[in-house]
């Protein structure tokens, strides 16, 4: 079987894939477009894929598979109808992903014109686009994520990676936290926050079906989440 990790940006994925690495048979595959990619780029990347059955089998394969052409229901959909691989991926509290972004893109020195509270008011349900439940009913989004073999929390680190140890038979390993962008203080107010939430309703959803299906997922394995 493959594994097949769609990173959602700012989720901790790269946290993720790192720690839980040993439990596959070879160190984890890149499928990436690259860092802030054109559009350009994404078309180009989008002409050709890994031939995933020349993989090992437990081979996790990690990128960020969030636009339209490279999703990995449109990249690698015939191996999915096959059941040939497994797709993961991971989400995070929608306000503290976005504060985030901010903090990362001033790390890596890209051009912001906007203080935290401009930026993060530009946010409209990034997470569901990314997976691509955006323009899907309710009913239909939640159909769309039990597709996903496992969603992790980011919030809830290391639950998830007990729950996916669980559900894979592998050794259960510690939470390590890696790519953190250094934070200087910040003050949003309630009225910002509430925006914030007023615009981004379907990312919270998103999230709170994550948290509340790693908790059953606990529950069934009788794994306990850290108090």
């Amino acid at each position: 079987m493959i594994y097949l990790f769609q990173h959602l940006p700012k989720c901790g994925g790269i946290s993720f894939a790192n720690v839980c690495e040993p439990w596959f048979a070879v160190p984890r595959i890149g499928d990436y477009a690259g860092s802030y990619p054109s559009k350009e780029r994404i078309a180009e990347f989008a002409k050709a894929r890994l031939d995933l059955d020349q993989l090992p089998p437990d081979t996790l394969v990690h990128g960020h598979l969030v636009h339209d052409l490279t999703r990995p229901q449109k990249r690698y959909g015939d191996y999915l109808e096959q059941k040939k691989c497994r797709l993961l991926s991971i989400v995070r509290d929608p306000l503290d992903r976005a504060i985030s972004a901010y903090y990362h893109r001033v790390r890596v020195g890209k051009p912001l014109d906007l203080n935290l509270a401009g930026y993060i008011g530009q946010f409209h349900n990034p997470m569901a686009r990314q997976l691509g439940c955006d323009k899907l009913s309710a009913t239909e989004r939640t159909a769309w994520l039990e597709r996903y073999y496992f969603i992790s929390v980011c919030d809830e680190m290391q639950l998830s990676l007990d729950v996916l140890a669980a559900k894979l038979g592998k050794p259960r390993v510690e939470e390590k936290r890696l790519n953190q962008s250094p934070r200087e203080g910040y003050d949003l107010t309630p009225d910002q926050i509430a925006r914030f939430g007023a615009k981004n309703v379907i990312d919270y959803a998103i999230f709170d079906y994550a948290v509340a299906r790693l908790h059953r997922e606990a529950a069934t394995q009788g794994i306990a989440p850290a108090q």
